[in-house]
């Protein structure tokens, strides 16, 4: 699963990295944030009516009628098959990382590792999207695949994490869902670099530059 991430990288240059628009009604601070937690505003990118390329924030987290708690990730081996996600339009979260926790026994604290890219540029999560009563800026969660070699040691869900070039056939809305099924694949081994953080970031109220180094 992704449970929590992080965006260092300014507005302004994520809209050049995903040559979108930034949302013109986005008035909310442009802030580093190095501890994402669930229902937490997030960037996203996605196709307008227009055709356009707009980068925006949604909440973090899908709020069904029949769930106790917000969705905030989904799994793509079953996405097309449920209901509720034949609803939603197909998105995109950037990351400069994220972290995944494990336990090495049952009764242990979870011990947080930090994942990004070796080479340091963007990750971009695949997401859906909707927009749900109440909340104009829409909802987003991000779809999961199986994890690679990566982070299998670690967890065994992980982002699904789209190649450059498919950025554009998955925010395209006049691919089908089924076609746009078979990007959503297990990354190649060698796409993150992990190490080990300080346990500073299961508390979720910390959020500073220091929780993405190393221990």
């Amino acid at each position: 699963m992704c449970g929590r991430f992080v965006v260092e990288t300014p507005r302004a240059q994520l809209a050049r990295i995903f040559s979108a628009n930034i949302d013109p009604s986005l008035n909310s601070p442009d802030r580093a944030n190095w501890n994402i937690t669930p229902t937490s505003p997030i960037h996203t990118v996605y196709a307008t009516e227009d055709g356009s390329t707009t980068i925006t924030q949604m909440r973090w987290g899908l709020q069904p009628s029949w769930a106790n708690k917000p969705i905030i990730n989904a799994r793509c081996e079953t996405l097309n098959s449920r209901p509720f996600f034949q609803k939603t339009l197909r998105c995109i979260v950037p990351a400069n990382g994220f972290y995944e926790f494990k336990r090495s026994s049952p009764s242990s604290k979870p011990e947080p590792f930090y994942f990004t890219n070796p080479d340091g540029s963007i990750l971009a999560f695949a997401g859906v999207f909707q927009v749900e009563p109440g909340n104009t800026g829409g909802s987003a969660i991000i779809i999961t695949c199986a994890a690679n070699s990566d982070m299998i040691s670690v967890h065994d869900r992980m982002p699904v994490l789209l190649a450059q070039d498919s950025w554009e056939s998955w925010l395209n809305p006049l691919i089908s869902t089924s076609e746009a099924q078979p990007m959503l694949v297990v990354p190649p081994d060698g796409s993150l670099k992990s190490f080990p953080v300080s346990m500073a970031v299961n508390k979720s109220s910390n959020n500073y530059r220091e929780l993405i180094d190393p221990i």
